[in-house]
């Protein structure tokens, strides 16, 4: 009998065929997963999302804030800010008053009053130390203050200016001894000549004169007229 050798040699061709035809359809439904995979995984997450992934959430950049910015001095204000602090390092005490008449003033810097005002708004000193300083200058003159005449001397408009509060700090914060702020005034009344006891005694102790207790007074004249 004769073999088929022709037909056994075509059924391998048509099975190499087949499983060659099953390679490629796996290979293009891998290649089709792979890309859909790197499809996903390069997704942008918009801000402010929720990813179910992490379970994180990106929150948006917030603006950064800015203070407005103060509007500069005009050459008018910083020459009156330039003088004010002048004024106030001389350590002879300022009230705001006595300040702002300072800088306003035909007989001082001649400054508008609002661009006084400003130097002053702008220093802002602080008066109860102002008035300190004051007291401490009248106290040394040696013309011998009572608490009242030094008080007096502190808030008049002739005088310092300073408001009443600030006047009895300062007398509160230094402590003078009023004794021999009345000796001091006894011996001035003295230079003047023509004062009995009895006449100093009354010039020390008046409302209108010296303004010191009786107790003072007599202390005064004690160590003046012995």
């Amino acid at each position: 009998m004769k073999s088929n050798k022709r037909g056994t040699g075509c059924l391998v061709l048509i099975g190499v065929a087949v499983i060659i035809g099953i390679i490629e359809a796996v290979g293009s439904h891998s290649g089709s997963n792979t890309a859909a995979v790197s499809t996903s995984a390069s997704t942008t997450i918009p801000v402010g999302t929720s990813t179910a992934a992490t379970g994180t959430m990106s929150s948006p950049a917030m603006p950064a804030s800015s203070a407005p910015a103060s509007p500069p001095m005009t050459t008018a204000q910083q020459q009156a800010v330039a003088a004010a602090e002048g004024y106030l390092s001389e350590g002879q005490g300022f009230s705001e008053q006595g300040l702002l008449g300072q800088l306003t003033s035909s007989a001082g810097n001649g400054f508008a009053k609002s661009d006084a005002a400003f130097a002053i708004n702008y220093l802002a000193p602080n008066w109860d130390q102002q008035a300190v300083a004051a007291a401490g200058g009248y106290l040394s003159e040696g013309q011998g203050f009572s608490e009242q005449g030094l008080l007096q001397q502190l808030t008049s408009v002739n005088g310092s200016g300073f408001t009443q509060a600030q006047a009895e700090y300062a007398v509160s914060n230094l402590h003078p001894d009023w004794n021999a702020q009345a000796v001091d005034a006894a011996k001035g009344y003295l230079q003047l000549g023509g004062f009995s006891q009895a006449s100093l005694l009354q010039q020390l102790t008046s409302s209108d004169g010296g303004g010191f207790t009786q107790a003072q007074a007599e202390y005064a004249v004690n160590q003046t007229m012995s």
